[in-house]
């Protein structure tokens, strides 16, 4: 890695092999994704020194860790394991915030689409499955992680496994790290493991969680989500973000305790595949460039916006010069305080 190239800013998070059926009703078979990939494209758009930390099993395709090579994303952090493991993903999109992935058939057959060969013996992953591809994260067991990803100063972690998030976090720590955020793994987010979150959201300065999670992991309080969102901020985080999926976002500032609404910026939804994890980022990488984070918020929106509107991580990137900042420019106008 030369001096020119260092990394500045790091992702963890999934590498999979998507199965998607669009809003549209359109296949989109074999296509790069994961909540890793997803990230770094958020994150891409306004940093160039993004470090990925991910699993790749004995066949995932070289091409595709080439793609984010050519897109500036240094891929050195992703381990390539001695077995094979299924990271194939389907998604099977009936709204825009509601997919099905259990059966995949039913989707293409709904369509008259051909179903991929690829597909055959699709199960929905196992966390025991991630688990164990993540069993490992010191960086001596992996003799191509760079060690000088230690020495970034941010990084995000998407969702994978609470048990994986947990082992990136410690490892993450012992760097010089000052800006670590974090999303929400849905087997986080449930009342037997709410005693264990101070310990997590304390090192983070941002932590994001959709309506569903946090409504699941106080379903035992009778709070409204505010007030979910102001217990977890007093854990030790600063910003709550919270996706309401088409609905938009809310956002918890504990520093200035101001509330703040957002609706989902008005465009056709084609592809919700991985909105979340392109959100959150680029909301760490602007974040990184002015240390505004409201501004962090309208730019994320703005990014989700756009990639709603293509299929795979890198629809983003190829957007036009412009269209982030004047829809930007947009949403400043429908931000509102609660």
């Amino acid at each position: 890695m030369g001096q020119n190239n260092i990394v500045s800013l790091l992702i963890a998070g999934e590498l999979t092999e998507d199965f998607i059926i669009d809003l549209n009703g359109k296949a989109r078979n074999r296509v790069a994704g994961g909540s890793g990939a997803y990230a770094c494209a958020g994150a891409r758009f306004w940093n160039d020194r993004i470090g990925l930390i991910s699993r790749a099993g004995k066949s995932f395709p070289e091409e595709w860790l080439t793609q984010f090579r050519k897109k500036e994303i240094d891929t050195h952090g992703v381990l390539r394991l001695a077995q094979d493991y299924d990271q194939r993903r389907h998604f099977f999109w009936r709204e825009n915030d509601a997919f099905t992935n259990d059966n995949p058939i039913l989707g293409y057959a709904r369509y008259g689409l051909t179903f991929p060969h690829e597909l055959l013996g699709y199960a929905p992953v196992k966390l025991e499955t991630i688990d164990q591809m993540w069993k490992n994260t010191s960086p001596r067991l992996n003799p191509t992680f760079p060690q000088e990803y230690l020495d970034a100063k941010a990084a995000h972690i998407a969702p994978i496994s609470f048990p994986a998030q947990v082992k990136l976090l410690n490892l993450l720590q012992k760097g010089s790290l000052n800006t670590i955020t974090l999303s929400a793994s849905d087997d986080a987010m449930i009342p037997e493991v709410i005693s264990e979150l101070p310990g997590i959201l304390s090192g983070l300065f941002a932590f994001f969680a959709t309506e569903k999670q946090l409504i699941s992991l106080y379903k035992n309080k009778a709070w409204n989500v505010w007030e979910m969102a102001m217990d977890l901020a007093a854990m030790g985080t600063s910003i709550i973000v919270i996706h309401r999926g088409d609905k938009g976002y809310w956002l918890y500032d504990r520093n200035s305790q101001k509330k703040y609404s957002l609706p989902f910026y008005p465009t056709r939804w084609i592809d919700p595949t991985g909105i979340k994890d392109v959100f959150a980022g680029s909301f760490l990488a602007k974040f990184k460039q002015e240390y505004a984070p409201i501004d962090a918020f309208l730019y994320s929106a703005a990014a989700a916006s756009v990639a709603v509107e293509g299929t795979g991580p890198f629809y983003l990137l190829d957007s036009f010069p412009g269209l982030i900042e004047a829809r930007v420019e947009v949403l400043k106008n429908m931000l509102s305080t609660v």
